[in-house]
This record gives C-alpha cells, structure tokens and sequence, in this order.
C-alpha cells in the first residue's frame, strides 16, 4: 500500500512588513499607544511619595499608585452596582 501524499499547503509565510501593517496600522493600536504614553506621563509627573492614614493603618506609596488603585477600585464597585439582575 503506497503511502499517501502529504498536499502542500499554499499559505505562504507573512514577512515582518505584512504583520507590521496588519497589527500597528489600525486606529486601536495608535489609540492604546498614545494612551499609554499619557499613563507614562502622568506617572513621571505623579511620582511623589504620599502617606494615607486610614484607621489604625498609615501607609505610605506613590501618588500615581494611590490614583490608579483608586480608579481601579471605582471602576469595581461602579461595575458591581451596574449589574443587572
């Protein structure tokens, strides 16, 4: 019994141009770049070191981190208070 043939596929590798073109040319990608530029920014700007007394507890962080845990924990409880039933 001969053996079968394996077919050749005809998909041709894609160069570095063509993936460049398909992921970074799209609207998405530039607004994601400069979105992260700004973060970047506001981070350099932000870098000060600020002490949070809560309570018992004192603790000191960056003022960039104590912002983004604060938006990130809005963004939480905004998302659980928005649930639909």
């Amino acid at each position: 019994m001969p053996a079968k043939k394996k077919a050749r596929s005809s998909i041709r590798p894609k160069s570095m141009g063509e993936i460049f073109e398909e992921v970074f040319m799209k609207p998405k990608w530039w607004f994601l770049l400069a979105l992260m530029f700004l973060v970047v920014i506001f981070t350099i700007q932000n870098y000060a070191v600020v002490r949070l007394k809560l309570l018992f507890w004192v603790v000191s962080t960056s003022q960039a981190i104590l912002v983004f845990a604060s938006l990130f924990i809005g963004v939480i409880i905004g998302a659980l208070l928005s649930k639909k039933d």
